[in-house]
């Protein structure tokens, strides 16, 4: 028996045109009327997934910033939190401030990032509806990271860093390598926070809040960061158009692609 399903959003439950596919939709419908709850899990911070997923009756909880924090939205609240020290968010940036790169801070529904930096944006391997979405969702600002973080509370969910050079990939996961976690889900970038926070860890907890069986729980997912969850869970399904180096490891795999709506038909097997 399914007892809930838990979707990535990029590249999984969204169309790479980041709309959101009319099986999708439905799916959202028939789970609300078999009373199964549908559960977001992504890298975005709350403000981001789209209001008609978050306003649908199916959607229960979300699972942000690649399991640093999971929100209830019938109790609107937090019911867990892992978050991502100051200090070492502000040592990781000053080893890097040096390199081409931008550094983004994600906290509290906002996501930072230096003004001077961001103008550089069009000029990283990002485009199309990828390159917008990024552009959209920043608040630039005009001091430096490390200014800025003196000046945060202790509520950091993650960092991202876009790098251009294969070399400075290579750098950050030095630093970052036993210290924490450090996955990605585009080529040229790397997202990092407390080494707990992952989204196959946040879907433990989560399961275990409402006292289930993860192996009962449907995932699905595309990029690296959503390895953890899709292994977490007998259930756990790489979208038709995941990553090679996530195919490589989960073995079960939808038919469709995110574009056709590919997890409508893999639930309704198991329904």
């Amino acid at each position: 028996m399914i007892q809930m399903v838990v979707c990535d959003m990029d590249g999984t439950f969204l169309k790479d045109d980041k709309s959101i596919p009319e099986k999708h939709m439905q799916l959202l419908d028939i789970l609300s009327q078999k009373q199964i709850p549908f559960t977001v899990c992504t890298a975005r911070p709350l403000f981001t997934v789209p209001q008609e997923i978050r306003n649908h009756p199916a959607c229960k909880y979300v699972i942000v910033s690649n399991g640093a924090a999971i929100y209830d939205i019938t109790q609107k609240k937090y019911i867990y939190t892992k978050y991502f020290s100051n200090q070492d968010v502000k040592d990781l940036y000053l080893k890097l401030k040096d390199r081409e790169i931008i550094y983004d801070v994600f906290i509290d529904d906002k996501i930072y990032t230096e003004e001077k930096r961001f103008q550089a944006i069009e000029t990283y391997p990002l485009k199309g509806a990828v390159l917008e979405f990024v552009k959209s969702i920043r608040t630039q600002i005009n001091i430096s990271i490390d200014q800025l973080i003196d000046t945060l509370p202790e509520r950091i969910e993650r960092v991202t860093i876009f790098f251009k050079h294969q070399q400075d990939k290579a750098y950050i996961e030095q630093l970052c390598q036993g210290k924490f976690a450090c996955v990605s889900s585009l080529i040229s970038n790397i997202e990092i926070s407390h080494p707990d926070a992952t989204k196959g860890n946040g879907l433990i907890h989560l399961t275990k809040y409402l006292n289930i069986d993860i192996n009962t729980c449907m995932a699905f997912g595309d990029g690296n960061n959503d390895i953890t969850m899709l292994q977490s869970t007998k259930l756990g399904y790489a979208m038709k158009n995941a990553y090679p180096s996530v195919l490589k490891v989960i073995t079960q795999v939808t038919q469709q692609d995110n574009n056709q709506g590919g997890i409508l038909d893999t639930v309704l097997f198991h329904l």
